[in-house]
């Protein structure tokens, strides 16, 4: 038995504010970050001493990277200690997974200078679409199958929101091992018309505190011994 048969319901529509009340659960489309084994970074090459006209080169990131082995560039802001990185990124379908960011009114005149440490961002689970067939990259069926019963910790099901031939959400699996944070402007420029439904949130957020912390709930741990056991008999 697949986790789609216990969660009856994985998502509900949204209120006509959706795109600014950053819920637990809204959907938005984001662009998110591959996982490159090795960092590339620019190097600057035919150093304009004027800044005019920067001229980079993409190199493999070496141990002198990120310890001041280049100059300052003030035009881009970009400090000796600091690099340029080249990763591929592809927009898809993230779910908002944390709350609000505390802020303080009171001290704001004191941290004006440092926007940052009062940044609206939100941590969220990236989806990457199945794909059936072998001329598709993808999840293969089998390690879907596997899925659908909670055997892979960083990974959780989610299937199309409807049997329409253009759903809003196609069938995806979430990728706990990408988890990104996004800012929040980010998040509102490509907002779904849908978010999860709390049936789906509350498994999902326990499943999140297992990953993250070790410690998955009895609840858990019994329903995911259930599942497996149920699809090998």
């Amino acid at each position: 038995m697949p986790i789609t048969d216990l969660i009856l319901k994985y998502y509900a529509g949204v209120g006509g504010g959706f795109r600014e009340e950053f819920k637990l659960g809204q959907l938005y489309w984001a662009p998110t970050f591959y996982l490159p084994p090795h960092p590339d970074v620019f190097f600057e090459v035919e150093q304009d001493p004027t800044e005019s006209k920067l001229k980079f080169e993409i190199r493999r990131a070496t141990p002198e990277s990120f310890s001041g082995a280049h100059r300052p560039l003030k035009s881009i802001g970009l400090e000796a200690t600091e690099e340029l990185v080249a990763v591929k990124a592809k927009r898809r379908i993230v779910v908002l997974l944390s709350e609000t960011n505390t802020v303080y009114e009171d001290i704001r005149p004191y941290v004006s200078k440092q926007s940052k440490i009062h940044e609206r961002s939100f941590v969220c689970l990236p989806l990457y679409g199945v794909h059936p067939g072998e001329t598709r990259r993808g999840f293969p069926s089998i390690v879907v199958e596997r899925i659908k019963v909670l055997m892979y910790n960083q990974f959780f099901y989610f299937p199309p929101s409807s049997k329409e031939n253009d759903p809003a959400m196609y069938e995806a699996i979430g990728r706990l091992d990408r988890l990104q944070v996004f800012h929040r402007d980010t998040l509102a420029a490509g907002a779904v018309a849908l978010r999860l439904h709390e049936d789906c949130l509350f498994v999902l957020r326990e499943w999140v505190r297992g990953y993250l912390t070790g410690h998955y709930s009895k609840d858990t741990d019994d329903l995911r011994k259930e599942l497996t056991k149920e699809l090998y008999t």
